[in-house]
């Protein structure tokens, strides 16, 4: 398929594109003031969200994620197949689970996360934990913000995706406990819920406390 001016290929136990997608991309475009800024894309899937957002910024550095191997190698076929188009990118790709084997920090970091509501089994099929967010639908979307916050730059900013049929009001209650603000709400109405794409940042008081 081709989305974006970028040519993405499929797999079956690999998260495919989607209206999700679709929306994060939009909150991308939306983002000021970055330049030539370092992108981490968590949980990748087949790559499209990071390889946009290098693309669009003419990114100096990109990291592209997933706990689910197969989707690692196919977010590696996809930069092949758009490497041209991200010429002066440094592109990594690994297998993590959320920041297991993630460093340094990072101006942009987007995760289309797991959400909605699903087991809270340990031993889930692979391509199952790409949309179980837990029972809540938000646990995994609140161990990324956790570990995300030394891993975001000062002035950086976080792209994470929501589901309404999750617990959102408090994940949105949290994000501010966590030392974080919302900037800004996208939202689009599919069939029985909205998504959301969240750009968060962190609060000024949290960023005196992070230097």
């Amino acid at each position: 398929m081709e989305l974006e001016g970028l040519e993405i290929k499929e797999e079956a136990l690999v998260y495919r594109p989607a209206e999700d997608s679709l929306l994060a991309i939009k909150a991308i475009k939306a983002l000021k003031n970055f330049s030539e800024p370092e992108v981490l894309d968590v949980g990748t899937g087949s790559g499209i969200l990071g390889l946009y957002a290098a693309m669009f910024f003419h990114a100096k550095k990109l990291v592209m994620s997933d706990i689910n191997k197969r989707a690692c190698r196919l977010a590696e076929r996809n930069y092949m197949l758009n490497k041209d188009k991200l010429s002066g990118t440094n592109v990594t790709i690994l297998k993590s689970d959320l920041f297991e084997n993630i460093k340094g920090r990072y101006d942009i970091i987007i995760f289309n996360a797991p959400y909605l509501k699903g087991s809270i089994d340990a031993h889930l099929p692979i391509i199952e934990r790409a949309w179980n967010g837990g029972l809540t639908g938000i646990e995994v979307s609140l161990r990324f913000l956790n570990e995300a916050f030394s891993h975001l730059k000062k002035n950086g900013a976080i792209i994470l995706l929501a589901s309404s049929l999750s617990d959102i009001d408090t994940l949105r209650k949290r994000i501010d406990e966590l030392g974080y603000k919302i900037m800004s709400e996208l939202k689009e109405h599919y069939f029985f819920e909205d998504i959301i794409a969240m750009t968060i940042l962190k609060n000024k008081k949290a960023n005196m406390q992070d230097e």
